[in-house]
């Protein structure tokens, strides 16, 4: 049996997402909105995977053809770049830098289309397929399933850094280096690169009392998938552990575990726990925990957390539904 099939659908399904000809270049989807949260407009198309850069947010949108788009919050524009992935891939992973932004695809690989939109797209030449798209604001990092940690040029140039035969899930670029998610076999294998550091490091939260691996190895079977940077911690989704979100503190080791229903997505004005009916608890800093808060998002919206609080994409528009922490 082919194990790739099983892997792809584990990798996607801890993600915290028919092509068309390309435009030749970029193309102003929307105007300036009268107020600052007026909804923008983004036009047809499924919203799936998106990526914050600062005060920017891509987001990828699917039928009746693949489509993406980079907006300025909260006024705009919406600008609309050429899909850099070639028919019939879709868009599973975003990451915006300075020059590029790039698209991956677990079946497709990693495409980058050039901000001014009117250059050739950039198909960058890695092995393995993607799991992970991180830009720490000097480059693109990405993780892969059995083929390790990849670093990118600006000239788009890809150098394998480090050599991991697990499947790696999701990856966050942030101050101390490069930390990713595990797979594979069902267990906790997370680890970080620091910044200078030539082996990663391993990661693993507290294991809860009286739990012991060699007597119940499957209280350990921990999958776990790198979200967020945020608030100078790294956020850790998970499945089969006793908790279905972490945080790391890099500066000294520190782990704490939250207790959430629903999907987890952070951005730079917050982290949001949004349920399948629409309903969402947002993060208290002050009081380090996650509370109720409205309104909820409308049937058919998906969440995005990006610059200014929690928006909802669909039906055509971009709206901001809750704001984020000052």
């Amino acid at each position: 049996m082919n194990p790739a099939p099983c892997r792809r659908l584990l990798a996607l399904a801890l993600a915290a997402a028919a092509a068309g000809c390309p435009a030749p270049g970029p193309s102003a989807a929307t105007g300036t909105p009268s107020g600052p949260t007026a909804p923008l407009d983004i036009g047809p198309g499924d919203p799936g995977a998106y990526a914050v850069h600062d005060e920017e947010v891509a987001l990828c949108l699917g039928a009746p053809a693949p489509r993406l788009l980079l907006a300025v919050l909260p006024r705009g524009p919406v600008t609309e770049l050429p899909f850099p992935l070639a028919p019939p891939a879709a868009c599973e992973r975003l990451a915006v830098g300075d020059d590029l932004v790039c698209v991956a695809a677990y079946d497709a690989g990693v495409a980058c289309a050039p901000r001014d939109g009117t250059s050739p797209a950039l198909l960058l030449a890695l092995e393995g397929a993607p799991t992970g798209l991180a830009w720490d604001g000097h480059g693109f990092w990405v993780a892969t399933d059995g083929a390790g940690l990849w670093r990118v040029a600006p000239d788009g140039t890809a150098e394998r850094v480090l050599d991991v035969p697990d499947l790696m899930n999701g990856l966050v670029a942030g101050p101390f280096g490069v930390v990713w998610g595990s797979g594979g076999e069902f267990v906790w294998r997370t680890r970080v690169l620091r910044h200078d550091a030539a082996e990663p490091e391993w990661l693993r939260p507290p294991l809860p009392p009286n739990a012991d691996c060699r007597n119940g190895p499957e209280v350990c079977e921990w999958v776990s998938n790198a979200v967020a940077w945020y608030r100078g911690r790294v956020w850790f989704a998970a499945v089969n552990a006793p908790a279905p979100l972490y945080t790391w503190l890099p500066d000294d080791g520190s782990w704490r575990e939250f207790h959430v229903e629903g999907e987890v997505h952070i951005g730079p004005s917050g982290a949001f726990a949004v349920r399948a009916d629409g309903t969402v608890e947002a993060y208290a800093p002050r009081r380090s925990r996650f509370e109720p808060a409205e309104p909820s998002l409308a049937p058919g919206e998906v969440p995005v957390a990006a610059a200014g609080g929690l928006w909802a994409a669909g039906h055509g528009t971009l709206r901001l539904v809750l704001p984020g922490e000052l």
